[in-house]
Protein backbone atom coordinates (compact mmCIF):
# COMPACT_ATOMS: atom_id res chain seq x y z
CA UNK A 1 0.00 0.00 0.00
CA UNK A 2 1.17 3.52 -0.79
CA UNK A 3 2.18 5.55 2.26
CA UNK A 4 1.36 9.26 1.86
CA UNK A 5 3.28 11.86 3.86
CA UNK A 6 2.07 15.48 3.93
CA UNK A 7 4.95 17.72 4.95
CA UNK A 8 4.01 21.38 4.38
CA UNK A 9 6.16 23.47 4.87
CA UNK A 10 9.74 22.54 5.76
CA UNK A 11 13.28 23.91 5.85
CA UNK A 12 15.17 23.24 2.58
CA UNK A 13 17.96 21.29 4.30
CA UNK A 14 15.41 19.13 6.10
CA UNK A 15 13.50 18.46 2.89
CA UNK A 16 16.52 16.96 1.18
CA UNK A 17 17.57 15.10 4.33
CA UNK A 18 14.16 13.42 4.58
CA UNK A 19 14.09 12.41 0.93
CA UNK A 20 17.52 10.82 1.14
CA UNK A 21 16.77 9.23 4.52
CA UNK A 22 13.71 7.48 3.13
CA UNK A 23 15.80 6.17 0.23
CA UNK A 24 18.61 5.04 2.53
CA UNK A 25 16.20 3.11 4.75
CA UNK A 26 13.71 1.86 2.16
CA UNK A 27 15.42 -1.52 2.03
CA UNK A 28 14.58 -1.88 5.73
CA UNK A 29 11.12 -0.27 5.77
CA UNK A 30 9.91 -1.74 2.47
CA UNK A 31 7.58 1.25 2.15
CA UNK A 32 6.40 2.68 -1.17
CA UNK A 33 5.99 6.35 -0.28
CA UNK A 34 4.57 9.52 -1.78
CA UNK A 35 5.73 12.61 0.08
CA UNK A 36 4.16 15.98 -0.74
CA UNK A 37 5.90 19.01 0.68
CA UNK A 38 6.74 22.70 0.44
CA UNK A 39 9.63 25.00 1.32
CA UNK A 40 10.03 27.56 4.08
CA UNK A 41 12.09 29.62 3.65
CA UNK A 42 12.18 29.54 -0.13
CA UNK A 43 15.28 28.04 -1.70
CA UNK A 44 17.44 27.25 -4.69
CA UNK A 45 18.27 23.57 -5.11
CA UNK A 46 21.26 22.49 -7.16
CA UNK A 47 21.62 19.28 -9.10
CA UNK A 48 24.18 17.02 -7.47
CA UNK A 49 26.90 17.80 -10.02
CA UNK A 50 26.36 21.55 -10.44
CA UNK A 51 28.84 24.20 -9.29
CA UNK A 52 27.20 26.83 -7.10
CA UNK A 53 29.35 29.74 -8.30
CA UNK A 54 28.65 28.94 -11.95
CA UNK A 55 24.93 28.41 -11.42
CA UNK A 56 23.55 30.87 -8.86
CA UNK A 57 23.61 34.66 -8.57
CA UNK A 58 24.61 34.51 -4.92
CA UNK A 59 24.05 38.20 -4.18
CA UNK A 60 20.53 38.13 -5.61
CA UNK A 61 19.76 34.90 -3.76
CA UNK A 62 20.94 36.46 -0.49
CA UNK A 63 18.90 39.62 -1.07
CA UNK A 64 15.81 37.48 -1.68
CA UNK A 65 16.39 35.41 1.45
CA UNK A 66 16.84 32.14 -0.46
CA UNK A 67 18.68 29.21 1.06
CA UNK A 68 20.82 27.10 -1.26
CA UNK A 69 20.83 23.32 -0.96
CA UNK A 70 22.30 20.57 -3.11
CA UNK A 71 19.98 17.70 -4.00
CA UNK A 72 20.94 14.02 -3.89
CA UNK A 73 19.69 13.79 -7.50
CA UNK A 74 21.16 15.21 -10.69
CA UNK A 75 19.66 17.65 -13.15
CA UNK A 76 19.57 21.43 -13.15
CA UNK A 77 18.94 24.09 -10.54
CA UNK A 78 15.45 24.96 -9.32
CA UNK A 79 13.72 27.78 -7.50
CA UNK A 80 11.47 26.46 -4.74
CA UNK A 81 8.86 29.06 -3.83
CA UNK A 82 5.29 28.98 -5.11
CA UNK A 83 5.13 25.30 -5.98
CA UNK A 84 4.25 21.89 -4.65
CA UNK A 85 7.08 19.38 -4.46
CA UNK A 86 6.69 15.61 -4.41
CA UNK A 87 8.96 12.65 -3.88
CA UNK A 88 8.33 8.99 -4.59
CA UNK A 89 10.44 6.36 -2.84
CA UNK A 90 10.19 2.72 -3.90
CA UNK A 91 11.76 -0.35 -2.26
CA UNK A 92 14.18 -2.61 -4.17
CA UNK A 93 11.59 -5.23 -5.17
CA UNK A 94 8.99 -2.79 -6.45
CA UNK A 95 8.11 -3.02 -10.14
CA UNK A 96 9.57 0.47 -10.72
CA UNK A 97 13.04 -0.97 -10.15
CA UNK A 98 12.47 -3.46 -12.98
CA UNK A 99 12.09 -0.54 -15.39
CA UNK A 100 14.90 1.58 -16.79
CA UNK A 101 15.25 5.09 -15.35
CA UNK A 102 13.39 6.84 -18.17
CA UNK A 103 10.46 4.40 -18.17
CA UNK A 104 10.06 4.58 -14.40
CA UNK A 105 10.29 8.38 -14.46
CA UNK A 106 7.51 8.52 -17.05
CA UNK A 107 5.40 6.11 -15.00
CA UNK A 108 5.74 8.27 -11.87
CA UNK A 109 5.17 11.56 -13.74
CA UNK A 110 1.82 10.20 -14.90
CA UNK A 111 0.69 10.58 -11.30
CA UNK A 112 1.12 14.35 -11.67
CA UNK A 113 -0.57 14.40 -15.07
CA UNK A 114 -3.54 12.40 -13.79
CA UNK A 115 -3.84 14.71 -10.80
CA UNK A 116 -3.90 17.77 -13.03
CA UNK A 117 -6.60 16.21 -15.19
CA UNK A 118 -8.75 15.87 -12.07
CA UNK A 119 -8.50 19.66 -11.79
CA UNK A 120 -9.77 19.97 -15.36
CA UNK A 121 -6.35 20.61 -16.90
CA UNK A 122 -5.31 18.74 -20.04
CA UNK A 123 -1.87 17.50 -19.02
CA UNK A 124 0.32 14.87 -20.66
CA UNK A 125 3.74 13.35 -20.10
CA UNK A 126 6.18 13.87 -22.92
CA UNK A 127 9.49 15.53 -23.74
CA UNK A 128 10.94 17.63 -26.50
CA UNK A 129 14.00 17.29 -28.69
CA UNK A 130 16.23 19.90 -27.00
CA UNK A 131 18.71 18.07 -24.75
CA UNK A 132 20.95 21.07 -23.96
CA UNK A 133 22.38 21.20 -20.42
CA UNK A 134 21.12 24.57 -19.21
CA UNK A 135 21.75 25.65 -15.60
CA UNK A 136 18.01 25.88 -14.94
CA UNK A 137 16.19 22.57 -14.67
CA UNK A 138 13.05 23.92 -16.33
CA UNK A 139 15.00 24.89 -19.47
CA UNK A 140 16.04 21.26 -19.82
CA UNK A 141 13.67 18.69 -21.22
CA UNK A 142 13.12 15.01 -20.68
CA UNK A 143 10.71 12.27 -21.60
CA UNK A 144 9.08 12.53 -18.16
CA UNK A 145 8.18 16.23 -18.34
CA UNK A 146 4.54 17.06 -17.66
CA UNK A 147 3.22 19.36 -20.38
CA UNK A 148 0.17 21.64 -20.55
CA UNK A 149 -0.53 23.66 -23.71
CA UNK A 150 2.91 22.63 -25.05
CA UNK A 151 4.59 24.21 -22.01
CA UNK A 152 6.36 22.50 -19.13
CA UNK A 153 4.60 22.60 -15.76
CA UNK A 154 6.43 19.80 -13.94
CA UNK A 155 9.85 18.20 -14.12
CA UNK A 156 11.64 15.58 -12.05
CA UNK A 157 14.95 13.91 -11.22
CA UNK A 158 15.70 10.38 -10.07
CA UNK A 159 18.42 8.45 -8.27
CA UNK A 160 18.71 4.80 -7.25
CA UNK A 161 20.50 3.13 -4.34
CA UNK A 162 18.93 -0.03 -2.92
CA UNK A 163 15.66 1.53 -4.01
CA UNK A 164 14.44 4.49 -6.00
CA UNK A 165 13.97 8.18 -5.22
CA UNK A 166 12.28 10.52 -7.67
CA UNK A 167 11.38 14.03 -6.71
CA UNK A 168 9.82 16.76 -8.79
CA UNK A 169 7.90 19.99 -8.68
CA UNK A 170 4.54 21.33 -9.79
CA UNK A 171 4.79 25.03 -10.60
CA UNK A 172 2.06 27.24 -9.15
CA UNK A 173 3.44 30.72 -9.88
CA UNK A 174 7.05 31.95 -9.87
CA UNK A 175 8.16 35.49 -10.70
CA UNK A 176 10.72 36.41 -13.36
CA UNK A 177 12.87 37.96 -10.64
CA UNK A 178 13.05 34.64 -8.83
CA UNK A 179 14.12 32.80 -11.99
CA UNK A 180 16.90 35.37 -12.48
CA UNK A 181 18.67 33.88 -9.47
CA UNK A 182 19.72 31.06 -11.82
CA UNK A 183 22.42 32.29 -14.19
CA UNK A 184 21.42 32.12 -17.85
CA UNK A 185 17.77 31.38 -17.09
CA UNK A 186 15.52 32.26 -20.03
CA UNK A 187 12.09 30.80 -19.43
CA UNK A 188 10.20 32.67 -22.14
CA UNK A 189 7.97 30.32 -24.11
CA UNK A 190 9.01 27.28 -22.06
CA UNK A 191 6.93 27.20 -18.87
CA UNK A 192 3.41 27.50 -17.60
CA UNK A 193 1.94 27.65 -14.11
CA UNK A 194 -1.03 26.03 -12.42
CA UNK A 195 -2.38 29.42 -11.35
CA UNK A 196 -2.86 30.26 -15.05
CA UNK A 197 -5.69 27.72 -15.13
CA UNK A 198 -7.70 28.61 -12.05
CA UNK A 199 -7.68 29.84 -8.47
CA UNK A 200 -7.01 26.46 -6.87
CA UNK A 201 -6.61 26.03 -3.13
CA UNK A 202 -3.57 24.10 -1.86
CA UNK A 203 -5.75 21.44 -0.24
CA UNK A 204 -7.63 20.99 -3.51
CA UNK A 205 -4.40 20.52 -5.45
CA UNK A 206 -2.97 18.06 -2.96
CA UNK A 207 -6.17 16.01 -2.96
CA UNK A 208 -6.07 15.83 -6.76
CA UNK A 209 -2.41 14.78 -6.78
CA UNK A 210 -2.95 12.03 -4.23
CA UNK A 211 -5.88 10.78 -6.29
CA UNK A 212 -3.72 10.84 -9.43
CA UNK A 213 -0.91 8.87 -7.80
CA UNK A 214 -3.39 6.38 -6.33
CA UNK A 215 -4.49 5.58 -9.89
CA UNK A 216 -0.99 4.33 -10.71
CA UNK A 217 0.02 2.91 -7.32
CA UNK A 218 -3.29 1.68 -5.90
CA UNK A 219 -4.67 2.08 -2.39
CA UNK A 220 -3.01 4.52 -0.03
CA UNK A 221 -2.97 5.51 3.61
CA UNK A 222 -1.62 8.60 5.35
CA UNK A 223 1.42 7.94 7.49
CA UNK A 224 4.52 9.40 9.08
CA UNK A 225 8.25 8.73 9.12
CA UNK A 226 9.37 5.65 11.00
CA UNK A 227 11.79 6.08 13.94
CA UNK A 228 14.73 4.88 11.82
CA UNK A 229 13.81 7.36 9.07
CA UNK A 230 13.60 10.20 11.60
CA UNK A 231 17.01 9.30 13.03
CA UNK A 232 18.55 9.11 9.56
CA UNK A 233 16.94 12.44 8.58
CA UNK A 234 18.43 14.18 11.61
CA UNK A 235 21.87 12.73 10.87
CA UNK A 236 21.74 13.86 7.25
CA UNK A 237 20.41 17.29 8.20
CA UNK A 238 23.14 17.91 10.76
CA UNK A 239 26.10 16.36 8.99
CA UNK A 240 25.34 16.83 5.30
CA UNK A 241 22.58 19.11 4.02
CA UNK A 242 23.07 21.98 6.47
CA UNK A 243 26.82 22.07 5.87
CA UNK A 244 28.54 24.27 3.32
CA UNK A 245 30.92 21.44 2.40
CA UNK A 246 28.02 19.62 0.74
CA UNK A 247 26.13 22.57 -0.67
CA UNK A 248 29.14 24.45 -2.07
CA UNK A 249 31.34 21.77 -3.62
CA UNK A 250 29.98 19.19 -6.10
Amino acid sequence: MLRVLLDLFRDPYWNMAVDEAMLNKVKDTGKLTLRIYGWQPYAVSLGRGQKMMDTVDLELAKNMGLKIVRRPTGGGALIHSHEITYSVIAPPRHELLRMDVESSAIYIANGIAKGLRKLGIKAEVRGFADKSKYNLCYMRVGASDVIVDDLKISGSAQTRKDGLLQHGTLLLSISEEEWNVIKGADISGKLTYLNNYGNFQIDEIITALISGFSEIFGDYEFGSLTPIEVKESIELYQHKYSRSEWNTVP
